[in-house]
């Protein structure tokens, strides 16, 4: 280590966690419907000032990324941080 410290944060998986899987063939513009205990729970976590950030697969992909995004805002969630690299 660098002696760098990080601030720690809360990783949400995205398919499966965050919102629901989708059936048939992979598109990454398809994302599922939310998983409303989970939408809450995050919601909970950034009003406690907690750094929230959605961990997935999909964040190596800018369609894919874009599509999270779209999915945060509609529903109602601020624009998290997507990734997939553990710091």
């Amino acid at each position: 280590m660098t002696g760098k410290k990080s601030k720690a944060w809360v990783g949400v998986d995205f398919d499966g966690t965050l919102a629901k899987h989708t059936s048939g063939k992979h598109d990454p513009k398809k994302v599922g419907e939310p998983v409303e205990r989970m939408v809450s729970r995050v919601r909970r976590w950034i009003k406690q000032g907690k750094t929230v950030k959605v961990f997935t697969a999909r964040a190596d992909d800018e369609i894919s990324v874009n599509a999270v995004k779209k999915w945060l805002k509609d529903n109602d969630l601020p624009d998290l941080e997507i990734t997939n690299i553990k710091d």
